[in-house]
C-alpha cells in the first residue's frame, strides 16, 4: 500500500515539475534581438533620406529632436550627430 502512494505521489510531483522546467528551458532560447536596421535598409524609397513613415523605435520617437533642419527628413548626418550627442558616459 504504501509503495502505491509513494508511486501515485513521484507521478504526481512529476506532472507538476517537468511543464514548469520545460517553460524554463523555452525562456532560455529566446535569442537576443539583432542590431537595428541600418540606414539603406530603413530608406525605403531609396531617396537617401528617411521620413517619419519610414523610421520605427526610438527613431520615430525622437524624430523631430533630431531632424534638425525642421525639413521632415532625416539624412545619416542627423542621425549620427543625435547618437553622438546621445551616447551614454564611459564605464570607468
Amino acid at each position: 500500500m504504501k509503495s502505491n502512494i509513494r508511486f501515485t505521489l513521484t507521478i504526481f510531483m512529476a506532472l507538476l515539475i517537468f511543464p514548469a522546467l520545460s517553460f524554463a528551458s523555452d525562456s532560455s532560447r529566446r535569442e537576443p534581438p539583432g542590431p537595428p536596421p541600418s540606414f539603406a535598409d530603413s530608406d525605403l524609397n531609396h531617396d537617401g533620406v528617411l521620413t517619419e513613415d519610414e523610421v520605427r523605435g526610438p527613431l520615430a520617437e525622437d524624430f523631430d529632436q533630431i531632424d534638425t533642419d525642421g525639413d521632415s527628413q532625416l539624412t545619416e548626418e542627423e542621425i549620427d550627430a543625435f547618437m553622438q550627442s546621445h551616447k551614454p558616459p564611459e564605464p570607468r
